[in-house]
């Protein structure tokens, strides 16, 4: 892990992405192979970015997530399409959505509460759950959308329960390589 010289880290709560669908999403990838490819173990659906935050506002979020999180209900991830982020004209990455659940709404809320009371920072606004498939060095051409479409439209994906919240710190290996590591998770419910 590069050295971290401003005292600060950088995190993000996800929702875990179930291996049935990382490998389904994956066995297509020879499908598209001009694109840069965010490897399985990174996959995840986004939840809340909090962002750049002290050390000590990371230990005290980590603190009792496992305990605040469990017993919630399991969330299916229902896949809705696909889009580019944070819009085609000036994409940077390629993600399939899923449907916002009713599930996902109760425990995206109690995420922000959360964040509210362990780091102070407001509520966030709310999005369009998905996962993150590909990042675009440059956005796509028409040419590129369309073959995207061909690819996502053949792509079939089963509904998994995705069981496990976990809090991600952001970080660089040596290579400057983007990282994603484990600092609390949470077991939302038994499978």
């Amino acid at each position: 892990m590069a050295e971290n010289k401003t005292g600060k880290v950088k995190l993000f709560i996800a929702l875990d992405v179930p291996e049935v669908m990382k490998k389904e999403i994956t066995a297509s990838e020879k499908d598209l192979p001009f694109w840069r490819w965010i490897p399985a173990k990174l996959m995840h659906v986004p939840v809340r970015f909090i962002g750049e935050v002290s050390e000590e506002t990371q230990e005290a979020l980590a603190e009792d997530f496992a305990d605040t999180f469990t017993g919630f209900r399991m969330i299916r991830l229902i896949p809705t399409g696909y889009g580019f982020g944070p819009n085609v004209r000036r994409a940077d990455s390629f993600h399939i959505t899923v449907q916002k659940t009713h599930a996902f709404e109760e425990l995206k809320d109690a995420v922000d509460e959360y964040v509210l009371e362990k780091a102070g920072l407001r509520k966030e606004n709310h999005f369009k759950p998905c996962v993150p498939v590909m990042n675009l060095l440059k956005p796509p051409v028409i040419l590129d959308q369309e073959r995207i479409s061909k690819w996502a439209g053949k792509l079939i994906l089963s509904e998994p329960y995705s069981y496990e919240l976990t809090l991600f710190r952001i970080d660089y290996n040596k290579r400057g390589i983007l990282q994603h590591t484990a600092v609390a998770t949470a077991e939302i419910c038994r499978p």
